[in-house]
């Protein structure tokens, strides 16, 4: 059972919702990552369209194109270049847009023949027609009118298809080996949005009796620059989350640059104390590991809080021998429109990705087997390290863990300083976190700003 629970999308309207959601905010985001030509911008937008259908469906994945475009006209700025409200029905690219509910149902029909990878490669490759079709037409009969003149449509395919005949097979395909690695229909089983195990899903069971003397110790470590102002309830939620587990719990702080009272507030809890300067998050998690005396790492953001059965969720998991380690969902303590679209983003990625973030846990010695933290990434290293946990827990038969009954609350603070609609508004820079191994994106994000 994976992370979305193998919820059928034919037979949960809200699920339905959510999953056309995620993909209007997909295609919004590939909106924005362009190549400016005239008249027509060059955009992942058709990558996103063709995916929309392959994952979704014809008729869902159609709704959900539809809806992008509603929402684009009603105002919000979710065409290329940031635009969005009526005047855009008058730009020259808009015939293009009109395109792209056809394109998914195409893309859609594909899912009937993932067994037959040619065909259904075929079917998305044909999904790019009718955006080829409809967009130079549109762009023919509004000429007139926009820019004062007829242009033949000869001159409109030379400008508006001939250059992106390669860059939008390249998508196609891209968006078809997606679409075949998610969903499960290429092996004969039924139209689900889920494919293969993502992770077990973890339920509680409280009368789980695990032997005392062999539970091992559990180490929380925190990194922590100026968090007077959130680990108190942190360090609060995991003393009372200990109660839960038989054996030590033991909680590791990690300051970094601190010039508030984190570090008074972190020993009245009585928690370990290691410093480090280094404007790295791999360098200062590595550190506070290695100050760490328990079996079980358990990774934690200062800023989160988390409920109070997670860690006996954690030490359960860890001894039935099932997992080599895990993740967390985490949820955040105010959303908004921005907010939501930018989680659900995210939540996308880390699916493709089977890999889930929040706290993650694994034995010590599994961490020091994989080397730790990659002192290289700046940002995103708890993904690039579970990426490198899975390849380990491949080898031994072992899953990568989501614990989803239990979660963590996180601050949303990164949304107050920067924007609900920071990745709308910034993709460069979002993705330059994502990659995690730009310093100065790093910084400008962490250390370029006051707390």
């Amino acid at each position: 059972m994976d992370i979305f629970n193998k919820i059928n999308i034919h037979r949960s309207r809200t699920k339905r919702i959510a999953y056309a959601g995620i993909m209007i905010a997909i295609t919004a985001v590939c909106a924005q990552i362009q190549i400016p030509f005239t008249p027509v911008p060059f955009t992942l937008q058709v990558f996103a369209v063709l995916l929309t259908g392959g994952i979704l469906g014809c008729r869902l994945g159609a709704y959900a194109q539809l809806g992008y475009i509603l929402l684009g006209i009603m105002g919000l700025p979710i065409f290329a270049g940031l635009k969005g409200g009526p005047a855009v029905i008058l730009s020259p690219s808009f015939g293009y847009a009109l395109g792209f509910p056809f394109a998914a149902i195409i893309a859609g029909l594909a899912k009937r023949y993932y067994k037959k990878r040619i065909i259904s490669i075929l079917y998305f490759l044909a999904g790019i027609i009718p955006i080829y079709i409809i967009g130079p037409l549109y762009l023919y009969l509004i000429a007139p009118l926009v820019l004062g003149k007829e242009i033949p449509l000869a001159s409109i395919a030379a400008v508006g298809i001939v250059p992106f005949i390669l860059p939008d097979i390249g998508k196609a395909v891209l968006a078809w080996a997606l679409s075949y690695r998610l969903l499960p229909s290429r092996n004969g089983m039924s139209n689900t949005i889920s494919t293969e195990t993502i992770s077990e899903n973890i339920e509680t069971n409280n009368q789980d009796e695990i032997d005392n003397s062999s539970r091992p110790r559990i180490s929380v470590i925190i990194p922590a620059r100026d968090e007077e102002n959130y680990i108190g309830a942190c360090l609060k939620a995991i003393e009372a989350a200990a109660k839960h587990v038989p054996g030590d719990i033991e909680i590791v702080v990690a300051i970094n640059r601190c010039t508030d009272r984190t570090e008074e507030i972190a020993l009245e809890h009585g928690a370990i104390i290691v410093y480090e300067d280094a404007k790295n998050i791999s360098i200062i998690k590595n550190k506070a590991a290695k100050a760490a005396s328990g079996d079980i790492l358990v990774f934690l953001d200062a800023d989160s809080v988390m409920t109070e059965g997670l860690l006996h969720e954690i030490d359960r998991c860890m001894h039935s021998g099932k997992f080599i380690g895990g993740g967390t969902l985490f949820k955040m303590d105010r959303t908004s429109l921005g907010i939501f679209i930018t989680m659900r983003i995210f939540l996308t990625m880390a699916y493709i990705a089977r890999i889930m973030s929040g706290p993650y846990w694994l034995f010590k010695e599994d961490f020091e087997a994989i080397g730790g933290f990659n002192e290289k990434y700046f940002a995103a290293e708890d993904t690039e390290l579970a990426r490198r946990l899975k390849k380990l827990g491949k080898k031994r038969k072992q899953k990568f863990g989501i614990i989803r009954r239990e979660y963590t609350v996180t601050s949303a603070r990164k949304f107050d300083q920067f924007g609900d609609w920071f990745v709308l508004f910034h993709p460069g820079l979002a993705l330059r976190i994502i990659i995690g191994m730009d310093r100065k994106a790093a910084n400008k994000i962490w250390y370029d700003i006051e707390r």
